[in-house]
């Protein structure tokens, strides 16, 4: 019974991440909590993002068709927006939410 509480790695008796105890199964489902904590905050950014880039797309074509420079100018901000979000999704610099 023991053994199923802690039951480290042979090869790495000190790293708890290592093993098939319950205390090590714990301490591995706690740092894959974490990494998915990360991909989830820069998957949100990245979604945004894509929205903002693809709005900033046709809203640029419509510009160049229309001949409207408002058009343009909201086109390009949005594409900035978008390449702020895309690299923010990368280093988390900003959180969203």
């Amino acid at each position: 019974m023991k053994r199923y509480d802690s039951e480290p790695d042979p090869k790495a008796p000190g790293d708890p991440l290592k093993g098939e105890g319950k205390k090590e199964l714990k301490a591995r489902a706690q740092s894959f909590e974490q990494g998915f904590e990360q991909a989830s905050e820069r998957d949100n950014n990245f979604d945004l993002a894509e929205v903002l880039l693809q709005l900033a797309l046709v809203l640029g074509s419509v510009a160049i068709l229309a001949l409207s420079r408002w058009t343009l100018i909201v086109s390009a901000l949005l594409g900035i927006a978008g390449s702020l979000l895309t690299l923010n999704g990368f280093f988390l610099l900003v959180p969203l939410g």
